[in-house]
């Protein structure tokens, strides 16, 4: 499930591991119950708007992550 910050923009969020625990989440002899108790929130993520850099599934740079532009001033 999303953690707070990240529900409003979808329902689920990728699983990220602490890497102490790759290891055990990779290994062949982790039981299922041991493998759902290491699937917890992360808790420090955060949603922000980023440039249009993102759009662009062959790029992969540091500027999608660049925040994104203001928006042009307009009348209405």
């Amino acid at each position: 499930a999303a953690t707070t910050a990240l529900a409003s923009l979808h329902d689920r969020m990728p699983v990220m591991l602490a890497p102490d625990l790759e290891s055990a989440w990779l290994a062949c002899d982790t039981t299922p119950r041991a493998a759902l108790d290491i699937l917890r929130p992360f808790e420090d993520t955060v949603a922000m708007a980023v440039g249009p850099a993102v759009n662009d599934a062959r790029y992969d740079g540091s500027a999608c992550l660049d925040p994104a532009p203001a928006p042009d001033p307009t009348l209405f």
